[in-house]
């Protein structure tokens, strides 16, 4: 592609993560790339009245960053998602389709861009976007659908139209996988690579033998433990466990838990605390158990390499360290593929956020990947490991 006015003069790829969509992005202008940018939105989507919409409008005292405030129109309905979402009181849909609500996702996200970076309201996108396995099969209907909603759209009221010049679709774990293909050059078409991502909501894994790919995507993500503790505790909502666990970590303490408590009464609180503490510790384990049980089954055996991806994969860093160790002594092992730092770098992240780079690890080395094809001569690979 020449890099003129055909070039595009937004690159953006989205990963609609279940808790929050992961987008990287970068502007070409005239052949010139804009340093790399990040953006995180909360994922909650929903469909609201104009006169909603209207109402809000007129209750705003000051007006928040677009990302904050994303409401989109297109086909007569009107979304909104990401905080403002939460604003109007909307629920995350666990079990719905990632990429319908990602169609809201990607016409909020390139308004919320175009304001941001004063890009006008007529731009040319090439835009990747990852994906289940299992979702990922839909890539054709994805890209029709995106290029019609794409056409003509509203963005707080303001008009777009959007040509979307190149799209490309991957499976969740894609980006680590062709991070290690471009490592390994011509002997990645011999090799067995493989992907694990690991997930809020699903745990995949995408297999690479000769140039083929393969995969397979379980319902094992960090929610379904989240939810197995709800059932043995009372009153605690997703949301608040979800922290709790995460920044307890394997140091399950009556100690660390007892904001939790719900009880009144100091007595009830110091054993409500101490039952959730064991309710905890008994479904994480009873949980491992069932993810580990399934990798056996899932991981081949003669794979020469796995590449570790997700926040839930860090969170059981430890055990998925062991396991590996135990059962698979032949395979190579690459958390992150070894983007960690890369994505510090290139998004200048606090090198103490350890977590966020792992789970922005995917979309990156997607994003890398559609750089190279529109701009082969500008290679954004940092490190040399």
């Amino acid at each position: 592609m020449k890099q003129d006015e055909a070039t595009p003069k937004l690159l953006l790829t989205l990963d609609p993560g279940t808790t929050d969509s992961k987008i990287c992005y970068r502007i070409a202008e005239g052949g010139n790339l804009s340093s790399f940018k990040l953006l995180l939105m909360n994922s909650i989507t929903t469909i609201v009245s104009r006169e909603s919409i209207e109402a809000y409008e007129n209750d705003r005292i000051t007006t928040p960053l677009p990302e904050s405030e994303a409401w989109v129109r297109y086909e007569d309905e009107y979304y909104v998602t990401g905080f403002l979402a939460e604003r109007f009181g909307a629920i995350l849909d666990k079990k719905a389709l990632k990429y319908e609500g990602a169609i809201t996702k990607v016409l909020a996200t390139v308004g919320a861009i175009a304001l941001k970076e004063g890009l006008g309201t007529t731009i040319d996108l090439a835009l990747s976007i990852v994906l289940p396995y299992s979702e990922w099969q839909d890539r054709e209907k994805i890209r029709s659908i995106l290029e019609t909603a794409l056409e003509r759209f509203w963005f707080r009221d303001i008009e777009f139209s959007v040509n979307l010049e190149f799209f490309k679709c991957l499976p969740e774990g894609g980006g680590l996988l062709l991070t290690r293909g471009k490592k390994l050059g011509k002997a990645f078409n011999s090799s067995k690579i493989i992907s694990l991502m690991w997930g809020y909501r699903d745990l995949s894994v995408l297999t690479s033998h000769r140039n083929l790919m393969d995969g397979v995507t379980g319902k094992l993500g960090f929610l379904e433990m989240l939810e197995q503790i709800q059932k043995r505790t009372s009153g605690l909502e997703e949301k608040e466990l979800l922290y709790a666990v995460h920044s307890a970590g394997t140091k399950i303490t009556a100690r660390n838990l007892k904001h939790l408590a719900k009880s009144q009464n100091p007595k009830r609180r110091t054993e409500e605390v101490i039952g959730i503490a064991e309710a905890i510790k008994t479904v994480r384990a009873d949980y491992w158990g069932r993810v580990s049980r399934w990798l056996l089954m899932t991981l081949p055996r003669d794979s020469q390499e796995i590449a570790i991806g997700g926040g839930t994969a860090y969170y059981f860093h430890k055990e998925l360290k062991d396991f590996l160790a135990q059962n698979y002594q032949e395979t190579k092992v690459y958390w992150s593929a070894d983007l960690e730092r890369d994505v510090q770098t290139v998004f200048n992240l606090d090198p103490s956020k350890d977590s966020i780079c792992v789970r922005l690890a995917d979309a990156y080395g997607v994003f890398r990947f559609m750089q190279q094809q529109l701009f082969p001569k500008r290679n954004p690979i940092l490190s040399r490991r």
